[in-house]
């Protein structure tokens, strides 16, 4: 047998297993990878403060888990300690009042009727304490999880920064790629990740900022709905309605129409329109030049269509795959198409 299939084919079974071992872990070190370089202009700057690899890699991690990863702990910790002493006939007597009430409704409340009846039409009151106490139920495990892979993210991404200079190096003497096209590749996608990650992470703060104001305003705990709301906001669309809805109707049952309509006026006009609209290009736009510096030469549209993609199909993680995927994907296609031009400019010397 030649060496050369040989080697090949070991390799090839050498890769099988590894991937075999790590699968359980590929996904949390993707996610810590794409963060590192996400965030490597930043430990850049503590490198700088410090010139110690070893605390820049502590200052970063510390400072990703607390903006990124905190408030997820304090939502899942809260909401798991809230729901246990939820009722699911309380559930059901809000939805039938509030179907009352609809009936009842003065004019200035018919805008939100369409509203209310979409979000309540196909639920099935009969099943609906089953359906509360199966969602209360899967809570708890999911929350194991989620904590399980937060911490290895935290860990892998405090790894990925320690050891990421000496990685890159190796990668750029052992991949069978020009060193131009490697750093091509390896910038395009920090840009990519860069503008998606600070974006994603300044918007949903400053969106959970305002509605926790409302929150506190109703007498809910601010910081809790901040987090929800900021976490919902990244869901394109219908994400804002997710958190606003549900209050406006458990206040129309308890009888506070004015509180409902201030909800409702509140985050559709306040967050959704001003700061959806117009304020969140501009943050995009000051992460681009002052943050990052260069903007990257993915269109803006693409990388929301990504997010959305990554939302679908890895669910909150899947904010940082989708950008990172579609980014090697277009910089690999910018990468063959300057090959190509390359070629047609140099011609072989038989075609001479």
């Amino acid at each position: 047998m030649n060496h050369n299939h040989f080697l090949m084919i070991f390799s090839g079974l050498v890769f099988y297993w590894v991937v075999t071992i790590y699968q359980p872990f590929l996904l949390d070190m993707a996610i810590a990878a794409l963060l590192a370089i996400a965030t490597a202009n930043l430990h850049a700057y503590f490198f700088e403060k410090t010139r110690n690899d070893l605390a820049a890699a502590s200052l970063i991690t510390l400072v990703m888990a607390l903006i990124l990863f905190g408030p997820i702990v304090y939502f899942i910790v809260t909401i798991s300690s809230a729901v246990s002493g939820v009722d699911p006939k309380l559930v059901q007597n809000v939805i039938q009042k509030v179907l009352k009430l609809l009936e009842e409704a003065p004019e200035s409340l018919r805008f939100i009727e369409p509203m209310i009846k979409d979000f309540i039409q196909g639920i099935q009151i009969t099943a609906l304490s089953q359906d509360v106490l199966g969602i209360f139920g899967n809570i708890g495990a999911k929350s194991a999880i989620f904590i399980k892979d937060t911490i290895l993210i935290v860990i892998f991404f405090f790894f990925a920064h320690f050891y990421g200079k000496k990685l890159l190096v190796y990668l750029k003497e052992n991949v069978p790629m020009d060193e131009e096209n490697a750093v091509f590749l390896f910038n395009e996608t920090s840009l990519v990740m860069s503008v998606t990650s600070y974006s994603i992470i300044i918007t949903a703060i400053f969106e959970g900022a305002l509605f926790a104001l409302a929150a506190y305003f109703l007498g809910y705990d601010a910081i809790l709905f901040g987090i929800l709301y900021g976490f919902a906001s990244l869901i394109p669309v219908v994400g804002g309605m997710i958190m606003w809805l549900p209050i406006a109707l458990f206040e129309l049952y308890q009888g506070n129409i004015g509180q409902a309509i201030f909800i409702s006026v509140y985050t559709v006009v306040v967050i959704s329109i001003i700061a959806d609209t117009f304020i969140k290009p501009l943050i995009i736009g000051f992460v681009n030049q002052r943050l990052i510096g260069k903007p990257s030469k993915i269109n803006s549209v693409i990388i929301f269509f990504a997010i959305v993609a990554g939302l679908s199909t890895h669910g909150f993680w899947g904010m940082i795959l989708g950008p990172a995927v579609t980014a090697l994907f277009v910089a690999i296609i910018s990468v063959y198409g300057s090959l190509r031009h390359r070629n047609i400019e140099e011609p072989s010397p038989n075609n001479l």
